[in-house]
């Protein structure tokens, strides 16, 4: 009978290997090293090794590179927020909330981020948060694609594996009780997610939720605190719930850090072999057949090419305040300068930069300027009022002059938005703007009682030679009676309805009767507002008005229409607009007369007269 063969050794995993040699080790008295690339060399010092864990153990599909599966090695963004992640790791206080160029794979990066924790800690609840199904399911399945692909000797085995969730369960790798899951917000369930409990939370695209965005973030945040919270977005518009989270973050307020990334964060957005040309001090972008045939081309299409450069005031002049190409080309230098990715020598000149550029030039050709500065953004200020409804365009809402006192033989309005005086109510504003100019040269806005908003005016008005004086009568009556009582009401602007206006031009009436009759002040209505705002946007939009307050220029990015309405956003405020809208009304529309009445200083003047 012939011998009988030994069986034949089942292959071993890795792992087992090692947990042998730990075992050996251990009897002996040894301590070894973890074996590099190990689930235990991984966890040394966490997460000193995630950046080496995503980069070499986890795999996505480069839409850029026809789907292919690769590496996810991080880009420059990517690797700012793995930074920031690590100290939040730390820090639990701290939340980072990032406004993004379209595609840059921010969300992306996340996904494989808390996939790294979950893996490499035990007990972790990710949550992704979607804007909607579509992006959900997209959210998953690359998530399952990263945990697919993962080595055997590093994939730990999942106890549930559905659609929108994905739980491990393997002792043998130390991976046990973590959770990941996706979800959307479904309207008039926003507080959903308040019973749970997450040690990651990653909101992605939250202007765009359905239902009441404000309502889930926070519930999900709540949800979230004591671990690592973090937020993601193109924007929507100035006011929402992302862009105070972002406002927050640049600040430097409530452990908020926000992250700003231009497309030129994006390698791919480049065209290859574009170059720069100097041809007779101007300079040229080609690329294809406009390179190659440069120097033949009808002079037209070689203007075409030129690349822009114009000045402050031309931009000002522009309906779309867009950066120049020349000034483009500047931003975009310094960045691959920071990131490494041209020498220190390189101008803007160099074909790196000439690349950037002419993809910058042909996406505006596709999507106009509009459209390019909210989903390719240049500066963090365009994308947001470019998108919330605003009635002024951010091009024009800027400060263009200086606050300064009178000059010799101008004149003046002096505006007053009274309030109550309550901290954490509307505060009041006072705004001067010169007829003779159309500046404003004087801004405050504050808390204080009517009867000193009426002595700030009346001083004001001294100051500014006489100045008229005009003030929101809605509320404003101690400040009117105040100034009438302090012998100012001669300078009070009064408001004479249509019906009297046809009185005075008929003959009916003098002027002087009707002024005596006319309230003082204006009375604000909705038909009212619509009108000073519209003429104020005018007046701004063509340089009429300057401002010289970047108070009036912040309220202008969140003043909208709603409806028939015109007011700020939920919470905001609007008084600084009003003030410079109803006092622009009265600078070019009062008529400016020889003043043929006097106030007689007493507490029964005109206001009191008329039922105040």
């Amino acid at each position: 009978m012939p011998p009988q063969r030994k069986a034949k050794q089942q292959a071993t995993s890795v792992d087992d290997i090692l947990r042998r040699a730990d075992a050996q080790a251990a009897g002996a008295g040894v301590t070894l090293d973890a074996e590099p690339y190990t689930l235990d060399w991984y966890r040394e010092d966490y997460p000193a090794r995630k950046r080496e864990f995503i980069e070499r153990e986890i795999k996505i599909r480069d839409a850029f590179d026809r789907n292919t599966l690769k590496d996810f090695i991080l880009n420059d963004a990517q690797v700012e927020l793995l930074d920031s992640g690590n100290e939040a790791f730390f820090d639990a206080s701290l939340e980072d909330y990032s406004l993004k160029c379209r595609r840059l794979g921010i969300s992306t990066f996340y996904c494989a981020s808390y996939l790294t924790d979950a893996i490499l800690e035990s007990g972790h609840h990710v949550r992704i948060v979607a804007q909607d199904p579509s992006t959900l399911r997209a959210l998953m399945r690359s998530l399952k694609g990263m945990y697919d692909n993962l080595r055997p000797e590093i994939k730990p085995a999942s106890k549930y594996n559905s659609v929108y969730d994905l739980e491990f369960a393997d002792e043998e790798k130390g991976v046990v009780g973590s959770r990941i899951s996706v979800s959307a917000v479904v309207p008039g369930q926003e507080e959903k997610g308040r019973g749970d409990t997450f040690t990651r939370l990653h909101l992605t695209e939250i202007p765009f939720w359905r239902g009441d965005a404000e309502t889930a973030a926070t519930a999900l945040c709540d949800a979230a605190k004591g671990g690592v919270i973090s937020g993601e977005s193109t924007a929507k518009g100035v006011g929402d719930w992302f862009h105070r989270k972002y406002t927050q973050g640049k600040l430097h307020q409530g452990g908020v850090r926000a992250h700003f990334f231009e497309w030129w964060w994006n390698r791919n957005y480049r065209i290859a072999g574009a170059q720069i040309l100097h041809r007779d001090g101007t300079r040229y972008l080609a690329v294809g057949a406009n390179l190659e045939n440069f120097d033949t081309l009808e002079p037209e299409r070689q203007a075409a090419l030129a690349i822009s450069n114009y000045t402050a005031e031309e931009r000002l002049a522009r309906t779309l305040n867009l950066q120049s190409e020349s000034d483009c080309t500047q931003q975009v230098l310094a960045h691959l300068k920071r990131k490494g990715h041209v020498e220190e020598s390189a101008d803007w000149t160099c074909d790196e930069v000439a690349e950037c550029l002419a993809w910058r030039r042909q996406e505006i050709a596709k999507k106009g300027e509009k459209k390019f500065r909210v989903e390719y953004p240049e500066n963090d200020i365009d994308p947001f009022a470019q998108t919330g409804g605003t009635v002024f365009d951010q091009a024009y809402t800027v400060v263009a002059c200086e606050p300064r006192g009178a000059i010799e033989g101008h004149s003046y309005v002096v505006g007053l938005d009274p309030s109550m005086g309550i901290d954490g109510a509307d505060p009041a504003a006072v705004t001067v703007i010169d007829r003779t100019t159309g500046e404003q040269v004087h801004h405050w806005a504050g808390y204080e009682k009517q009867d000193a908003q009426a002595k700030r005016v009346c001083a004001l008005s001294d100051i500014y030679n006489a100045a008229e004086i005009v003030i929101e009568s809605n509320m404003g009556e101690a400040a009117i009676l105040e100034c009438e009582r302090l012998g100012y009401g001669h300078r009070l602007y009064k408001h004479l309805d249509v019906q009297t206006q046809r009185d005075v031009e008929d003959g009916k009436v003098t002027m002087r009767d009707a002024m005596l009759r006319a309230r003082p002040g204006v009375q604000m209505t909705e038909r009212f507002k619509r009108l000073i705002i519209g003429m104020f946007e005018k007046a701004w939009r063509e340089g009429d008005f300057k401002a010289c307050a970047q108070e009036l220029c912040e309220e202008s990015r969140v003043f909208v229409q709603n409806g028939e309405r015109m007011e700020a956003k939920s919470g905001f405020h609007d008084d600084i607009i009003m003030v410079n809208g109803f006092t622009w009304y009265v600078v070019v529309s009062s008529h400016v007369v020889t003043v043929d009445f006097v106030s007689s200083g007493q507490k029964l003047g005109s206001a009191r007269l008329k039922g105040y």
